[in-house]
């Protein structure tokens, strides 16, 4: 039997968040795991009537108010709030966020995968329901820093967003769904599974920029305690398609892409 601590991170996606833990309800029916929820609300509005419904299920849930901290901001929060030594005796750590639906048989899954002992993070197939393709693997080879300045460029000029969004679903519908697990740099950020050995190493998560960048301040992590990132397709979710950050303009998201590239250059290159 798995013991997880499963973080989530809503931003006034009070529907998403329901159903996705519905969907994770159904999946610990078919294996009874011990499973720890911790959804970190950064909402502008807290939901009374989210938290009745919370109220009425069978799951293990702690809900933590957050001014809105961002994406990995929330991460740290939720691992905090349980104190690092605690966190180090789950056999996993996930980090998601609500625009998604587990299948029924994702714990089983997950519990039937052998780890080897490099391995600290699992990347799951993530299958798009509105692109049809496999969202994993993000990143199989760490980018040059060249093309990394060259999306920095991109993100400059809000104008050109769409042409990066096209590139971006381009890529994905070339991405199918493999057969096989395979060692990759980085996994996508909308759901990962951190693997016991990370924090049993003394792995923290500390990201300080407000959104994206997640993978590769991930990848970077494992490789700073050499430990590897593995694309497992046998364990697989279904994504609805950034459901809460597609809400944003243009100009905020373009910002915040710059922010996290500027971080990425001057840590990783």
């Amino acid at each position: 039997m798995l013991n997880i601590l499963y973080v989530i991170v809503n931003y006034n996606s009070e529907e998403d968040t329901v159903r996705y833990l519905q969907s994770i309800q159904k999946s610990q029916d078919s294996n009874p795991s011990t499973i720890d929820i911790v959804l970190v609300d950064n909402s502008t509005t807290k939901s009374k009537k989210l938290r009745d419904t919370i109220s009425l299920m069978d799951l293990n849930i702690t809900i933590l108010d957050s001014n809105n901290v961002g994406y990995f901001g929330a991460f740290k929060v939720a691992l905090e709030s349980v104190e690092y030594p605690k966190v180090s005796t789950y056999d996993h750590v996930i980090i998601s966020n609500v625009d998604l639906e587990m299948t029924e048989d994702f714990f089983s899954k997950l519990e039937e995968t052998k780890v080897g002992t490099d391995i600290g993070v699992i990347a799951p197939s993530i299958v798009s329901k509105h692109r049809h393709n496999d969202l994993n693997p993000k990143i199989i080879t760490k980018p040059s820093k060249g093309k990394i300045l060259r999306n920095y460029m991109l993100f400059k000029y809000p104008f050109l967003f769409k042409f990066y969004v096209k590139l971006s679903d381009k890529k994905i519908k070339h991405n199918k769904i493999q057969d096989m697990p395979q060692i990759i740099y980085a996994p996508h950020g909308s759901f990962i599974i951190f693997n016991q050995v990370f924090f049993k190493q003394g792995g923290i998560i500390d990201y300080p920029v407000f959104l994206f960048g997640e993978e590769m301040y991930v990848a970077e992590s494992m490789k700073a305690m050499n430990l590897k990132v593995q694309y497992n397709p046998n364990i697989k979710i279904f994504d609805f398609d950034h459901g809460s950050t597609s809400k944003e303009n243009r100009s905020f998201i373009s910002a915040e892409h710059r922010k996290a590239l500027k971080y990425i250059l001057k840590n990783y290159y």
